[in-house]
């Protein structure tokens, strides 16, 4: 019954995610058992929570918030985010060292790189830029989600772990767009713009993007190492972790945009985000002076990604009751996250339960804070993590906010 309340409150807690990942999925247990994880989240290195709540909350967006939030910026922006659910299996095979593994997950992953002008343009239109050029070039988004369904080996001795699973992947969804180049100048009264633009956009069918609707297929590959040693008195575990480490190919249902070119044309300007969805786009005022270009510039092909993977190492200190320290880096992959490092401490009250706290910098955001909670029982054990406390605290200078939850089964003693 406690393990069955421990498998609901997995399932009840929602997804917000993490700058590094949890546990290792394939971590050393004395016989068979299974595994739960849930995270996600996102976060920002110069916007705050305050805007972003109001831009995907309210219904207004008020100047004032703009102009704050325009104020913080310096150059470039990061923003972004992950969410995985993942199920696992670690089948010990009889009493000898090898078990076989079975991996299920449901991944997203979001990441964008703003530049200054691209956010002054978005909420301000380009009147602002009237006699000169906005620089946008270096922006980009980028959206993907997909699934995973693998199956692998672990051998583990007294010591140490290894693990390798090799997965199917099915892409639901790819979102990537752009700008190398992107040089826009606006004549002195606002109304004739020049372009000058080398800009890239790929996107899977929008009519077709339920939950694991088949608009792709690759593979990936998962690896887990960990080693138990001894030094300065105290039991140490070192792991690293390599995750989703592979590719998807899309089908070619979606749209592929090439964009090289100078465009130059009168008669147009460039709206406030708060024109958008009622009378007025940017495409229809266009479409006369520029459409046949647009239709030559779409093409529908097959095109293939990188996923956006993982590699952590993390070493972390063991006790039976008193003050434990860790400290691990996680570098990512096809993502815009820089290197996220942090250094952890916990208080571990008995073999049962341990609190903790850590505090890092890197990913998508700068300084985060975060505090984390271990409970073990004879056959499970459940950690939770909440990150991010810095973008609750101080909400107009920071944003983000993370939260991971996961269980652990042995089946062998149920």
């Amino acid at each position: 019954m406690r393990g069955f309340c421990a498998m609901v409150m997995v399932f009840v807690w929602g997804s917000l995610s993490a700058q590094h990942l949890d546990e290792g999925f394939y971590q050393r247990e004395e016989g068979s058992s299974v595994h739960l994880s849930l995270y996600g989240g996102y976060a920002s290195d110069h916007l705050g929570n305050a805007f972003l709540k109001e831009f995907a909350f309210s219904e207004v967006l008020t100047r004032g918030r703009i102009d704050e939030q325009r104020s913080r910026l310096k150059g470039t922006t990061l923003i972004g985010g992950d969410y995985r659910f993942s199920f696992n299996a670690d089948i010990r095979l009889k009493e000898g060292p090898w078990s076989f593994l079975f991996l299920m997950s449901d991944v997203a992953h979001f990441g964008g790189r703003i530049q200054d002008d691209a956010f002054a343009m978005a909420f301000y239109g380009n009147k602002g830029f009237a006699g000169g050029t906005a620089e946008l070039g270096g922006s980009s988004v980028h959206l993907l989600r997909y699934q995973k369904v693998g199956m692998g080996a672990r051998w583990q001795d007294v010591d140490r772990s290894a693990a390798l699973v090799v997965s199917f992947v099915n892409g639901q969804q790819l979102l990537d767009a752009s700008l190398e180049r992107a040089n826009i100048y606006t004549s002195d009264i606002g109304d004739t713009l020049r372009a000058d633009v080398i800009a890239r956009w790929r996107m899977t069918d929008s009519t077709a993007n339920v939950f694991s609707a088949p608009n792709g297929g690759g593979f990936a590959i998962d690896f887990s190492f960990s080693e138990r040693f001894d030094a300065l008195d105290s039991r140490w575990d070192l792991s690293i972790d390599v995750r989703d480490l592979g590719w998807i190919q899309w089908h070619p249902g979606g749209e592929v945009w090439d964009v090289d070119t100078v465009i130059e044309f009168t008669g147009v300007d460039v709206g406030e985000v708060s024109d958008l969805g009622s009378f007025y786009t940017l495409e229809s005022t266009m479409n006369d002076s520029i459409s046949a270009m647009v239709d030559a510039w779409r093409s529908s092909a097959t095109h293939e990604s990188y996923l956006p993977g993982w590699l952590q190492v993390r070493l972390r200190q063991s006790k039976q009751t008193g003050i434990e320290f860790g400290m691990g880096v996680a570098g990512r992959w096809a993502t815009e996250a820089l290197t996220y490092a942090w250094l952890e401490s916990g208080y571990r009250f008995n073999e049962r339960w341990l609190v903790g706290a850590e505090i890092g910098y890197g990913g998508f955001g700068k300084t985060q804070v975060g505090v984390s909670g271990e409970f073990q029982t004879g056959r499970t054990s459940a950690r939770i993590r909440v990150s991010n406390l810095e973008g609750l605290i101080l909400p107009v200078s920071s944003a983000g906010l993370t939260a991971s939850i996961g269980l652990s089964i042995r089946l062998n003693e149920l």
